[in-house]
């Protein structure tokens, strides 16, 4: 089986890009929410459970083309960040910032490249829960042939194992019936400290790990490509 496609270290955004408003902050609420109610207004979300576009609910990228429907750009000034109107107002009343943070394209010999992107989401406090896990910011690094999409958790790995590896493994009990060849075990393996299952084709995989920024943090993603 390939390996999945390499996730693409980006380099700063260019200018042009950065002149497209790759940094929005929504207004501030007009009232503080009361404590009681902000526990029942939280956000509770599961394992594959991304943030996605009010105008086009099959599309979950943070990132918005003006190549045309279907197709991924070629450059960076044919990708800008998705505005606070345009997501589902599910995500809009959680989100506190949104960033596009790089954007690069990499050049090969035959003169075809490759482009990809990294943006980013960042929760209210308390706003958003992961099987009750608190959830401090999503990441999304994607180009044409992959994504990876990655949640920031507010809990240690080994908090995040004992919550969210269960599930992971349970869940991938249907495909595995299913189609043993693309998922032939439903068990997390360790390497290194970092805990991975393949969960489908196209080498979509689930991975728990501890956030290298900060141990009292850990990273949940999910994603894959060619």
């Amino acid at each position: 089986m390939p390996l999945p496609r390499p996730i693409l270290w980006c380099a700063p955004l260019s200018c042009a890009l950065a002149a497209c408003s790759a940094d929005v902050t929504p207004a501030p609420a007009s009232a503080a929410t009361p404590a009681t109610d902000a526990a029942s207004s939280t956000l509770k979300i599961q394992p594959e459970d991304f943030p996605s576009l009010a105008s086009n609910e099959a599309l979950a990228q943070l990132a918005i083309f003006s190549t045309g429907m279907g197709d991924f750009p070629q450059r960076c000034d044919q990708l800008r960040l998705v505005k606070q109107d345009e997501l589902s107002p599910r995500w809009s009343a959680v989100i506190a910032k949104l960033s596009l943070t790089s954007c690069t394209r990499e050049a090969y010999d035959d003169g075809s490249g490759y482009l990809s992107y990294a943006a980013s989401a960042t929760f209210k406090p308390g706003a958003v829960t992961l099987l009750d896990l608190p959830v401090l910011r999503y990441d999304e690094d994607a180009g044409e042939m992959h994504i990876l999409r990655t949640y920031v958790i507010d809990a240690p790995l080994q908090q995040l194992l004992q919550t969210l590896r269960p599930r992971i493994e349970k869940d991938c009990e249907p495909t595995h019936r299913v189609n043993p060849s693309a998922v032939p075990t439903c068990t997390m393996e360790e390497d290194d400290g970092t805990w991975r299952l393949t969960l489908g084709e196209l080498n979509t995989t689930a991975t728990l790990a501890a956030d290298p920024d900060n141990p009292a943090h850990s990273l949940y993603s999910y994603g894959g490509g060619d």
